[in-house]
This record gives C-alpha cells, structure tokens and sequence, in this order.
C-alpha cells in the first residue's frame, strides 16, 4: 500500500514539475513577445474600413512592435520602439528604423494648453482638425502625447512579469527535490511549494491586472504613435495580444499545480507509533504536510 502511494505521490508531483516548466516557458514567451496588443489601423473620418489598404495593422509588446499598412495611400512599415524616461515618468512608442516605405519620426509634443482625452479623440463625433468645434485650434500632435505609456505600469508589469518567472523556477527547482527526496525542511517540502507556486501565480494575476488596465485606461484608444493619427487611427480596434493569454494559462498553471499537490494526499495513510507503553502502531489518514 505505501509503495502504491508512493508512486502515485511521485508521479503527481512530476506532473507539477512540467507544468512548472511549462508555465515558466510561457512567461519568457510573453516577455519577448511583440504581441501584448494588436489592432487594425483605418483612415481617420472613413468608417468602413481600411479603403484601399490591403495590409494595415499594429501590434507591439513590452519593449518592441511594428506598423504595417499595404496601399496606395499613406504605404509604410517600420518598427516601434518603447522607450522610457525615468526623469518625466513616461514610457513612449515611437517609429523607428523603418523596414520600407517613408520613416516615422514621432514629433514632440507641442506642451501647448491643448490636451484632448483619447476617449474623446475617438469619439467619431468629434473631429479635432474642424475649427469650428468645442477643440478648436487643436492637432493631432497635441492629443495629451497619445503615444505615451503610464511608466508606473509598464515598470511594475515588468517587475511583476521577472517575480513571476523567479518564483515559478524557485517552484520547479523545489518540485524536483521533492520528487526525489523527502526534503526535512518546510520550505524546501511541500510546504514551500504551496509558497513558491501561490507567489508565482499571484505575481501574473498582478501582471495580467496591471495590463488589463492599461488596455482600458489607454490602448483601447491607441497604440500607435502621434504623428501617425494625423491620417490613421486605432480607435477601439486593439484587442489582447496572444502574449497577455500566455501570462493567463501560466497563471493557471501555477494554481493547478497546488491543486494537484493538494489531490497527491487522497486516501493517503500516514504510520505513526503511538507514544504509549505498548507501542502500538496505528494506520489514519494524515494531516501533516509530508510527501506521502
């Protein structure tokens, strides 16, 4: 019966252990991937659709991206930088080293009294370049730096995403041990791995949330840089990045793999010797947090 249970602990827990891996790998994954959100860029005041473009669409990721449009009006491709200034607390998306077609050099923001919301420049009821409205005299240059990032954001996503990933090592590293051995340590034992895997988890729900919100707070409204909306937009054209559903099935990952630590313990029996005289020898479903 314990040499059953046994194996079956051991194999539970190397179930964990490619899940760890596995969870591990999509984090990286989503680390270097240019897809944490895409969209599809269309002609400013055309509703339907791309016009004549054949290819038009933008995506980037925490570092990197590009911008694509095929046609006859307005053609280009050329890659998108994120860069940040710890100084003025803003990270930016700006054209760079440009594949084909004419180079994107984003201006600088005119720091005018002008600052129209994106919310607002999405609007298709409002069109900025009439002087005859409420935002009379403004540019599409001036839209409150529509390619800037929250840098507070884009840094904790960051950290976050590398806590993620050191945790869910920690978690792999410990696993294996105690798929070989019986560690004496709690944090080494299955204890720890309820640690390593909760934190882990936690720290890709924070990277998933802090995302999450700047979809909504920014990216849903635009994703590509300033000069470029003076002819294009990505107003409520974006949409979540395969690298924010890697971050997603990782933190599942993390939390079934405590669930199965906690499933390798069913119909488990602990020996324990009673401290009696008689040294009786009593077999019961146990309670401490051993590896059988």
């Amino acid at each position: 019966m314990m040499e059953k249970d046994e194996r079956r602990a051991r194999l539970i827990l190397l179930l964990a252990f490619v899940l760890t891996l596995a969870a591990i790998g999509l984090l990286g994954a989503a680390a270097g991937s240019e897809f944490w959100v895409e969209a599809d860029m269309i002609k400013r005041n055309v509703p339907d659709g791309n016009g004549e473009a054949t290819v038009s669409w933008a995506h980037h990721g925490l570092f990197s991206g590009e911008l694509r449009r095929d046609a006859v009006f307005f053609p280009f491709r050329t890659r998108v930088k994120v860069k940040c200034d710890a100084s003025r607390q803003i990270c930016r998306y700006e054209g760079v080293n440009p594949i084909g077609g004419d180079a994107l050099t984003t201006r600088p923001n005119q720091n005018n009294t002008c600052s129209v919301p994106l919310n607002v420049f999405c609007d298709a009821s409002s069109t900025l370049s009439d002087p005859s409205t409420t935002f009379s005299g403004c540019d599409v240059d001036t839209l409150g730096d529509p390619g800037d990032l929250n840098f507070g954001i884009w840094v904790s996503t960051l950290a976050f995403l590398a806590m993620a990933a050191v945790f869910g090592l920690l978690a792999a590293v410990f696993t294996m041990i105690n798929v070989l051995y019986v560690p004496i340590s709690n944090v080494v034992g299955i204890a720890g791995l309820y640690i390593w895997n909760s934190i882990a988890g936690v720290c890709t729900l924070l990277v998933i949330g802090l995302w999450a919100g700047l979809f909504h707070s920014h990216l849903q409204y635009n994703i590509i840089p300033s000069n470029v909306l003076s002819e294009l937009t990505t107003c409520f054209k974006a949409r979540y990045g395969m690298a924010f559903w890697f971050c997603l099935v990782a933190m599942l990952l993390f939390f079934i793999n405590m669930v199965l630590i906690r499933v390798r313990r069913v119909n488990r029996l602990t020996a324990r010797k009673d401290n009696s005289p008689f040294g009786i020898t009593h077999q019961h479903k146990g309670t401490d947090e051993t590896l059988y």
